[in-house]
């Protein structure tokens, strides 16, 4: 019972996957196998959404499909060291932990909300639909702030966002290694640059303090140099 269990699983996510791989170049994200070893391991890249704080860079995630898949979710971890860049993203420490996406779907309030009938692609467009402006409205009890505490979270999700996307393309980020060429190609796309370099100038500099944020420092002129050194 236990092979058969594990046989379909198996399928289950292999017809996933080549479904995956059929979306057409609008899709925001790439999921595939880390290795041909073992298609339960799996990377995923996000092309992050235009006109929000996120634009111009990428967000990565390593997926474990686990063996009770799709009976129970997969664990989904946010793979950026550079900080959290959304209430629902946080910010992956290495071997420290971390790196938690906060869905319902994928169970981690508590709830058992996930259902065999969603499916990968689901979870994704999900992920991508929260990378939008005004991110902090998203924390419980956070519906209601002030414009101002609002932009001064967006300004540090971007400006962690547009650091943590140099160094993936500069492999400062030692994740690197762990990703197969198809995901490396897309972290060393430099045809985003333009797009990085319009969000950067829409930074605010300064040393600002949030709910995810304590003391940190933007500063608009070296990042800026930085995406100028990647050309």
């Amino acid at each position: 019972m236990t092979v058969l269990f594990l046989m379909g699983s198996t399928k289950r996510i292999a017809t996933e996957l080549a479904n995956l791989a059929k979306l057409g170049p609008d899709c925001r994200f790439r999921i595939v196998p880390a290795s041909d070893a073992d298609i339960t391991k799996l990377v995923a890249v996000i092309r992050n959404p235009d006109d929000s704080p996120y634009e111009g860079g990428i967000t990565l995630f390593s997926i474990d499909m686990g063996s009770g898949y799709p009976f129970s979710p997969p664990k989904v971890i946010h793979q950026t060291t550079a900080g959290r860049i959304h209430p629902n993203l946080y910010g992956y420490k290495g071997s420290e932990g971390g790196g938690k996406v906060c869905l319902d779907i994928l169970n981690t309030f508590g709830k058992n909300n996930w259902s065999m009938a969603l499916t990968l692609e689901q979870v994704f467009h999900t992920i991508c639909s929260l990378m939008d402006k005004n991110a902090l409205k998203c924390e419980p009890g956070q519906e209601r702030v002030s414009e101002k505490t609002l932009a001064d979270y967006d300004n540090c999700a971007r400006a962690i966002t547009l650091a943590a996307t140099i160094d993936w393309m500069t492999c400062a980020n030692p994740i690197n290694s762990a990703y197969p060429p198809e995901i490396v190609s897309i972290i060393r796309d430099k045809s985003r640059i333009p797009q990085m370099l319009k969000s950067a100038e829409k930074l605010v500099d300064g040393v600002f303090n949030t709910m995810h944020h304590r003391n940190f420092v933007v500063n608009k002129r070296d990042i800026i140099r930085r995406i100028n050194e990647l050309s």
